[in-house]
């Protein structure tokens, strides 16, 4: 069988020429300062197609850069700064990384030892290598990985969920399982905000403008989110971590998310912008924490027009705790600055049967452009159906 020949019944093999259709597989293992091979349980691999760089996060709380992704050749490349070497003559400017994931940059040339010295994790901290050439420790910033979860004087693990790069300000979001979200600035674009450790080195950890009301949880929450000299965490959730990824609309500087358990007590809708300094959260049904897994939502076509017009979807518990509800949340402008609305919209349509619970999948949008009756077509599935799984169709 030809490349193209191959029909529903009779697929053509990827990669395996000449009966494939030519493509190729290619990996790249991951750079981990650690010494340890990371895995990758949560995150999925966001590609920014205009630059062809991609970017995934591990369970160790690093966050990777793959270049160039769909044009490589050969083998996948990451982006990474050099480990530590023996005997070797450091320049000025040169920068490795240690054996904690910090950044460190060569401010006294000289040169290195016959083994590593005992790197501090403290930001800025001064280290000398044995004796003439000195290191100053950038913490998380100056090359990649980027330790995300690591904060000056912590070197917490902590998995990775789902990065995404907002096509505008260029930051790169990315929340973690203690509910922690966080934002990195890419040097190939120099994104809006600061850097949290007070440098302008690229890439780093960005600095959040503000502090969320949500109290940190003990450990490496509490760690992000006090650290000095600035937080590199805004705290969303100190009960859950990311289920999915984040919903960022790059026109209206939104970054999205939702926790059925924000604090212990609460669920939620929750809101920030591009440098993680406003904060805006809304309840579902009764507001109160749940078991249901609150999987990412859909805008409405009528939300691209105008957000003041439209809404962001969502499934999560009716308003007895039990059943499964899909609702609608809606937006407010102003003076051109789009935060999401509170109260919710109201509870739109129950989707589990009487005195049954669902967990929904993910939503998605689709737009019927019928002359007669445009609307849209809202589709998910039930994950846990008392009646088995099924698809969910709704008319918005």
């Amino acid at each position: 069988m030809g490349v193209g020949a191959e029909t529903v019944t009779n697929p053509a093999c990827i990669g395996i020429p000449p009966l494939g259709d030519g493509a190729s597989l290619l990996s790249v293992t991951l750079a981990n300062a650690k010494g340890v091979g990371p895995s990758v349980t949560f995150s999925h691999i966001f590609v920014d197609y205009d630059s062809d760089f991609a970017y995934v996060g591990d369970d160790d709380g690093f966050l990777h850069k793959i270049s160039p992704f769909f044009n490589a050749v050969g083998s996948l490349q990451e982006i990474a700064a050099a480990p530590w070497l023996a005997s070797h003559a450091y320049s000025v400017g040169d920068v490795i990384v240690d054996t904690n994931g910090f950044i460190e940059e060569c401010t006294t040339a000289g040169t290195s030892g016959s083994s590593q010295p005992g790197w501090s994790s403290t930001w800025g901290a001064i280290l000398p290598d044995p004796v003439t050439l000195h290191w100053t420790n950038l913490g998380s910033g100056g090359g990649w990985p980027i330790y995300v979860t690591g904060s000056t004087n912590h070197t917490d693990s902590s998995n990775l969920n789902a990065p995404i790069l907002d096509t505008i300000s260029k930051n790169v979001f990315v929340g973690d399982q203690n509910g922690s979200l966080y934002y990195v600035l890419d040097p190939a674009f120099t994104g809006i905000g600061s850097c949290a450790n007070g440098l302008s080195l690229y890439p780093c950890l960005g600095l959040p403008g503000i502090a969320s009301p949500i109290s940190p949880a003990l450990g490496a929450q509490t760690d992000c989110a006090t650290a000095s000299p600035g937080p590199t965490c805004m705290v969303m959730s100190n009960i859950q971590g990311f289920t999915d990824g984040l919903v960022v609309d790059a026109s209206n500087a939104l970054v999205i998310t939702q926790f059925s358990n924000t604090d212990g007590t609460h669920n939620a809708v929750e809101q920030t912008d591009r440098t993680l300094s406003v904060f805006h959260s809304t309840p579902l049904g009764a507001g109160q924490a749940n078991a249901l897994a609150h999987h990412t939502g859909a805008f409405d076509d009528s939300y691209f027009t105008d957000p003041t017009m439209g809404y962001y979807y969502i499934c999560g518990p009716n308003t007895d705790q039990i059943e499964t509800a899909l609702y609608r949340v809606g937006f407010t402008n102003t003076s051109g600055t789009v935060a999401l609305a509170t109260p919710v919209n109201g509870i739109l349509h129950k989707l589990s049967h009487t005195g049954t619970s669902a967990n929904c999948a993910p939503l998605t949008e689709i737009l019927n452009t019928s002359a007669t009756a445009p609307h849209d077509w809202l589709l998910s599935a039930s994950i846990t159906m008392a009646l088995g799984r099924c698809v969910i169709t709704d008319r918005a």
